[in-house]
């Protein structure tokens, strides 16, 4: 390899996979026998092809006029196997038996007699191709026995109708017509015509087609190599080659080493004769097979960044190689592999486009509707796979996966009676297939959402009972609890799932509906410990829907502890909780937990929790109660601004309710008053007296505004104030009691004040009368109530309130009231004299 073309190379890898460096993989995976994974059959004319999870040495014998052995070195059967379509009346039976050694042999049993056999090994498919000419062809017909006994899932969802012979044979014949095989020009050339395969192995053709092809020993040489006898054939070249051919025996032995290369260590010595024989001969005509047998080398040993590389140089290189549309779906296929899809998708497209007329494109078409679906794009999955079912309509018998992604996408795009007719034929029609539990679970999804509920429990049913331990199980055991309307048995279900299938990824959905139907019982408690036990195990599972389920739950739980007047345990299992409850976008929610720290006087923590709350609400209106009590949150916080700014919105907001409004007012009295502005402290108090409906709300706005006019110096106003609130004071609680001696008290001193001792001396006459009163406040008044009558001229009295002080001793109202009586003996001894 000459060192510009290196330099290509080189580019082309590292523009494949970043950071790629050129060099062979000596550490590779150990060898395994090939395995038969899938027999599919077809007629008309008869046809055997056999797929293979990798190359496998192979041989075909025709032993008798009606029957065939394949050999087959070193393979086995998968346990899977997939078997499709029919090549009746040609082949009745084909039995499998397996050596000592491991070699397996499949024989063919015929109804007519064989007149000849074809076979072809089609390697970048890994398929072997066996065609069946017989002496009389038959066409082939559906035993009406056997479509009379097909079962299918839609019939065990009917109740049978009454016989009804008519329908029996429009059914028949519809089932026979369908039941007629439809071929396609490309099926019918594929044994007769390789020109135009598109494969690696044109490179037989191209030998054929060259100036070496001429000869005799290298036609009969081509044909041994295509049936597999390549010992025989490269002698035969090796006996009778021309001068100047001697690349075309190297490359055909190169070919004969690629097609039965199976373990690494065969691969990688391969792979290195190929480069060594780029290097010897640079300019050959077959270079380009080298680099394809090269790329799926690599592919094959497990190094796809080399083998990309391989074969993105041969694009360069050599645009027009006629194998590249199987170079096309490998590099399709190994892009998907490693997930860059938006890479895969333009390569496919381009083999559809270029090489319609080959096999490969409806490799590719399929190919295709798996990147499309595997990237949600579910429209363009079907337009994809119906223009491949149109093109070769018999598909459909053959590949389970073209079913199921169309029914899957007909479910995705709301389509759910078609998705039924898919996953149905899908189901009955594939009976070996792994994943039935899941697609007979998306056929009961499908009626579900078609709201034929009864259906679909009935089959969720079939899933649990055919089913048991699969993933179809676990599904359909959610979706059944999901439809029940017995509480116990849906939470039985959902039970199950969690403690049976703790790590299957649905066991966090079966927490999440369980948790859902705890909520809906009104077991708001235990819903909130299963969510926070669904984020424990899965901080990202159902993350959004958990927090918004917890949210609800909460709320409610508060609901009723707020209610009962339990707000310590609000704040309990707030501390619980805070840690999701902080992600939680209900701004209702903080409310309530800034109205449980409001009511256990913990401003702070309150005003936290309503700042949180307005700013969750957004630009949607807050309503009024929150806003009142932000603002009485942020007056126990110390913060008057934000208390006015919020009271005032809150008075904005309920102008028609003077219960409300009154409280708010007192609020802003109390603040005005704080920050130093008396005059609009008296405004706010004797409007919020105004408003007020409740006497003891109205009787304590009038008291802080007679505080007020105390401290102005207004005596007289003071007292018209208290005396209004004494109309409409009373003494029914203890709270009022208090209040109601204390207005008395403060008359008596705004009286007094006045110098008007006989309404002070009976508005202190009042108070002392007050029952209940603490001792050293009766105590107090007393003093008062007898500096008053003294002042009045009613010494008798007031020397017995003195004395009864001293009596009570007193330690600061007895002494003053010792003073007093010592004082009045004194005023006394001098007017005697």
């Amino acid at each position: 390899m000459d060192r510009v073309l290196m330099v290509k190379f080189m580019k082309v890898s590292c523009r494949v996979w970043l950071g790629g460096i050129f060099f062979f993989m000596l550490a590779l995976p150990a060898a395994a026998a090939s395995l038969l994974e899938g027999i599919e059959l077809a007629d008309n004319p008869a046809r055997i092809a056999l797929r293979f999870d990798r190359d496998v040495q192979w041989r075909v014998f025709q032993t008798g006029p009606r029957e065939l052995v394949v050999a087959l070195a070193s393979a086995s059967v998968a346990r899977d196997l997939a078997r499709s379509g029919s090549a009746l009346p040609v082949v009745q039976r084909i039995v499998y038996k397996r050596t000592a050694e491991g070699d397996a042999t499949l024989i063919v049993e015929t109804g007519p007699v064989i007149r000849s056999v074809e076979t072809r090994w089609r390697g970048g498919v890994r398929i072997l191709e066996i065609y069946l000419y017989p002496e009389i062809q038959q066409a082939h017909k559906v035993p009406r026995g056997s479509l009379e006994q097909r079962r299918r899932v839609d019939t065990a969802l009917k109740k049978k109708p009454s016989p009804d012979p008519e329908a029996d044979r429009v059914a028949i014949a519809r089932e026979r017509a369908e039941a007629i095989p439809v071929k396609t020009v490309q099926e019918e050339s594929l044994p007769l015509d390789l020109e135009g395969y598109g494969g690696i192995d044109t490179l037989l053709d191209a030998v054929l087609h060259s100036p070496c092809g001429g000869g005799v020993h290298v036609r009969v040489a081509v044909r041994n190599i295509r049936e597999g006898m390549c010992a025989q054939g490269l002698d035969t070249l090796a006996q009778g080659l021309m001068d100047g051919c001697g690349d075309v025996f190297d490359y055909l032995r190169a070919w004969c080493d690629f097609d039965r290369a199976a373990r690494p260590m065969e691969q990688l010595t391969l792979a290195r004769n190929l480069v060594s024989l780029v290097m010897k001969n640079p300019g050959s005509d077959y270079l380009p097979w080298a680099y394809a047998m090269l790329g799926v080398l690599y592919h094959r040993m497990g190094n796809d960044p080399m083998g990309m590389g391989y074969f993105e140089l041969l694009r360069e290189k050599d645009p027009e190689f006629s194998g590249m549309p199987e170079i096309l779906l490998y590099l399709g296929r190994m892009y998907m592999r490693i997930q860059r899809l938006e890479e895969a998708e333009p390569l496919l497209r381009d083999l559809v486009a270029s090489y319609g007329d080959t096999v490969f494109a409806m490799d590719a078409r399929m190919e295709l509707g798996r990147l499309l679906f595997e990237r949600k794009r579910y429209f363009d999955t079907l337009k994809m796979l119906e223009t491949l079912i149109r093109e070769t309509p018999d598909r459909i018998f053959k590949d389970k996966d073209l079913l199921l992604l169309v029914g899957n996408s007909h479910f995705h795009t709301g389509s759910y009676a078609k998705a039924i007719e898919s996953l149905t034929r899908a189901y009955n029609d594939f009976p070996d297939m792994a994943e039935r539990s899941l697609v007979l679970t998306r056929i009961a999804d499908s009626y579900s959402f078609l709201e034929e509920k009864d259906k679909a429990k009935k089959l969720y049913e079939i899933v649990r009972e055919l089913f048991p331990g699969t993933d179809g199980f676990v599904i359909s055991s959610i979706r059944l609890a999901e439809l029940l309307e017995d509480r116990e048995k849906k939470n039985e279900l959902f039970e199950m799932v969690i403690r049976d299938y703790p790590d299957h990824p649905l066991a966090r959905l079966a927490l999440m509906r369980l948790a859902e139907s705890r909520y809906e019982s009104g077991e708001y408690s235990e819903s909130v410990n299963l969510v926070r036990r669904l984020l424990v195990a899965d901080p990202r599972a159902l993350r959004r829907g958990a927090l918004d389920l917890m949210g609800r739950s909460l709320e409610a739980l508060f609901d009723e502890f707020l209610s009962a007047g339990l707000y310590p345990e609000v704040i309990r299992r707030y501390e619980r909780e805070k840690g999701p409850l902080y992600d939680i976008e209900k701004p209702e929610l903080h409310a309530q937990v800034g109205r449980a720290f409001l009511e256990g006087h913990l401003y702070p923590q309150a005003v936290n929790q309503y700042r949180r709350a307005e700013k969750l609400f957004g630009g949607a209106s807050v309503p009024p109660e929150i806003r009142f009590r932000y603002g009485v949150a942020a007056k126990g916080a110390g913060d008057g601004e934000m208390a006015l700014a919020q009271l005032t919105l809150f008075l904005r907001a309920v102008p028609d309710d003077p219960l409300r409004s009154s409280l708010a007012l007192g609020h802003i009295g109390d603040i005005r008053l704080e920050m130093g502005e008396p005059d609009v402290a008296l405004k706010a108090y004797q409007d919020a007296a105004s408003l007020a409906k409740v006497d003891e709300k109205k009787v304590a706005f009038l008291f802080s505004a007679a505080k007020i006019l105390r401290d102005k110096g207004q005596r007289q106003k003071e007292a018209e104030i208290l005396e209004k609130a004494l109309a409409f004071s009373g003494v029914e609680s203890q709270d009022s009691t208090d209040l109601h001696f204390t207005i008395l008290r403060s008359l008596g001193e705004a009286r007094a004040a006045q110098g008007k001792y006989a309404k002070a001396a009976a508005a202190y006459g009042k108070a002392e009368a007050i029952p209940g009163i603490a001792v050293a406040d009766r105590n107090a008044v007393r003093f008062r109530l007898a500096e008053t009558l003294e002042r009045t001229g009613d010494t008798v009295d007031a020397r017995r309130l003195y004395e009864f002080l001293i009596e009570d001793a007193d330690p600061l109202w007895g002494s003053m009231a010792r003073e007093r009586l010592a004082g009045m003996r004194i005023e006394d001894k001098l007017l005697d004299s």
